[in-house]
């Protein structure tokens, strides 16, 4: 999925999302994805072309037994070579009646969820960092307040960094691996040139 597109339909992307568009490329309306990624994040999408899949491999994501792998950009860089995040989040209030983009932090408010993301320092720049992230539980924005929370924001990220660190958000969902016709299956997807 490249960045910018959202996954499945959205109040302002009924049309042009991965979904609708892989439904008329390939003449298929049952097929469904089988989880997201925020519109800016690029990388491996799954999909299942009938409901039993679907509710099948979407299992497999709700117990957490999916290995996901990310690639993020960060700046500054992390001083240790790995650590674990594990901050539960909570959802920002709207500071209006308006529509408002999802925001959410560490907190330990009566909504915050358990959180937890192990990264990794695959790469070292004179600025900035290359990390692999795996989150554990699957919270939306999870991998992102993460590391803003710790003092490295994923560069390009208009929520919780300054956003003018990159043209886009780098954060890639690079692998996932998990069971398909019970065979264990990795599916990968490269990242583009501006995470080298």
């Amino acid at each position: 999925k490249p960045a910018g597109l959202t996954t499945q339909r959205t109040r302002v992307s009924a049309h042009r999302n991965l979904e609708a568009l892989l439904r008329a490329a390939l003449g298929d309306p049952d097929l469904r994805a089988v989880h997201r990624l925020d519109r800016d994040t690029s990388g491996v999408v799954l999909f299942a072309r009938d409901r039993a899949s679907t509710a099948a491999l979407h299992a497999q994501f709700r117990e957490r037994s999916v290995d996901k792998r990310y690639l993020a950009r960060v700046a500054p860089a992390p001083r240790e070579p790995a650590f674990r995040a594990d901050g539960a989040l909570e959802r920002v209030p709207a500071p209006s009646t308006e529509p408002a983009p999802l925001v959410f932090r560490v907190g330990d408010g009566p909504d915050a969820r358990p959180s937890v993301t192990d990264f990794t320092v695959l790469r070292r720049g004179a600025d900035d960092a290359l990390l692999e992230a795996r989150p554990l539980t699957g919270r939306t924005h999870q991998i992102r307040v993460h590391l803003a929370d710790r003092g490295h924001p994923i560069l390009g990220d208009v929520l919780y960094g300054d956003g003018a660190s990159a043209p886009r958000l780098l954060l890639h969902a690079a692998r996932l691996t998990l069971e398909i016709g019970g065979r264990v299956t990795t599916l990968r997807c490269p990242a583009a040139p501006a995470f080298d």
